[in-house]
């Protein structure tokens, strides 16, 4: 005979100190359903497993777990009677018990249903991203239920998006199934997140950085034909996001203007404050292609559509080249030039050590711009070279 218990799991709580009343059966292995209850152990009577006096509503709640704990008793009764109960799996009595107390049909009970909640209040960006995954799952099992995943689930769906999809986006894609499932847990739909015990695939992240040789070729291309005058624009978007410490297209495009010769903003992955001195270079390529009302022309009705087009142009002048090659090649140009990994890092907005060093923006910003002045001269030595070559050679005919 299996055994039926109710119990509050004092191991998740939320923010008024609840934890949810879940019923508990033992066949063959511990299950669990939720009842949709929760209460703080000061409402909770455990030795009688009910809601105390305390509770103002303790009577109604006590009546829908009298409710639950006697259809579950007499379904298990009738399985024993029937001589079903010893042959049945705990997969298959679970299916049982929930088709007697209809915790199939709990609203949020599907794991889509939860990355749809997990991506609420999150970036535009993240959003898309839990959105691809929610479709992904919708795919492969649309009706699967959060309190019924497995390792084996995980370990299955996993399998299946790595027959066509690269390992990094796949591990993108389970991170977003194990937050799904972290809110389910917290909500006492299951105990333990399944998605731990799951090999995550790797896979090498290639470098997205332009050797010095490179960014020299990109920066001097030129372009015939009818296509000529985008293909100019990309490049110079691109030479624009590295000058500027590599900003990315989202924060480019949300740029207004220039003020005492800097560019402030926040960006928008991890709303980071940025202030960026505009260095000759950048402001011959804003001057170039401003805005009407924006700092540069946009080349597309949204940043995400414009980051696709410039991509897209980009790939055309040197393979694989992307948007994001700009912040990567700024990163790596100043690792060969052994700036300090402290200004490095302020100037992408990576956190080093205490937060205490936010006192120091002022100091910390001023070597940003050193630091910058200095790639860009780097990569600009060349033009510099040729100049003087021109102008001794002029000198040299008079």
């Amino acid at each position: 005979m299996a055994k039926l218990v109710i119990k509050l799991d004092k191991r998740k709580s939320n923010a008024q100190g609840a934890s949810p009343v879940k019923l508990y059966v033992y066949h063959e292995k511990q299950m669990y359903f939720s009842t949709g209850l929760t209460a703080t152990p000061q409402e909770w009577d455990a030795r009688a497993s009910q809601f105390c006096a305390k509770d103002p509503a303790a009577r109604s709640k006590n009546a829908k777990l009298r409710d639950m704990f006697n259809r579950c008793d007499m379904l298990l009764l009738q399985l024993s009677v029937d001589g079903e109960l010893p042959r049945l799996t705990a997969k298959a009595l679970r299916a049982r018990i929930e088709q007697e107390l209809g915790v199939r049909r709990a609203t949020g009970a599907l794991l889509i249903d939860y990355l749809a909640k997990a991506k609420t209040g999150k970036a535009e960006r993240t959003q898309r991203l839990f959105e691809w995954t929610r479709q992904r799952v919708a795919d492969y099992d649309g009706d699967i239920r959060v309190a019924d995943i497995t390792e084996q689930w995980v370990a299955q769906f996993r399998d299946t998006l790595l027959d066509e999809y690269a390992p990094n986006t796949v591990q993108q894609a389970l991170a977003h199934v194990s937050r799904a499932i972290s809110i389910a847990i917290t909500d006492g739909l299951l105990q333990r997140n399944p998605c731990s015990g799951v090999r995550k695939p790797r896979a090498e992240t290639r470098k997205k950085a332009l050797s010095l040789e490179q960014l020299r070729q990109l920066r001097d291309m030129t372009f015939e034909g009818c296509y000529a005058k985008t293909m100019e624009y990309a490049r110079d978007m691109f030479m624009l996001q590295f000058y500027l410490l590599g900003i990315n297209v989202v924060d480019l495009y949300d740029l207004r203007e220039v003020v005492n010769g800097r560019v402030e903003y926040k960006r928008h992955k991890t709303r980071t404050l940025y202030s960026v001195k505009v260095e000759p270079e950048a402001m011959e390529i804003i001057e170039r292609w401003r805005g009407e009302k924006t700092l540069v022309t946009h080349c597309a009705s949204t940043a995400a559509y414009m980051c696709t087009m410039l991509t897209r142009w980009l790939g055309k002048m040197l393979p694989k080249l992307s948007t994001n090659y700009a912040r990567h090649t700024w990163a790596t140009l100043a690792a060969e030039l052994e700036l300090p990994i402290e200004t490095v890092s302020h100037a992408l907005g990576h956190k080093i050590g205490s937060p205490i060093t936010a006192i120091y923006v002022a100091f910390n910003q001023r070597k940003v711009d050193e630091a910058n002045r200095r790639i860009i001269d780097y990569i600009n030595a060349d033009l510099l070279e040729k100049g003087k070559k021109k102008a001794k050679r002029a000198k040299g005919k008079k």
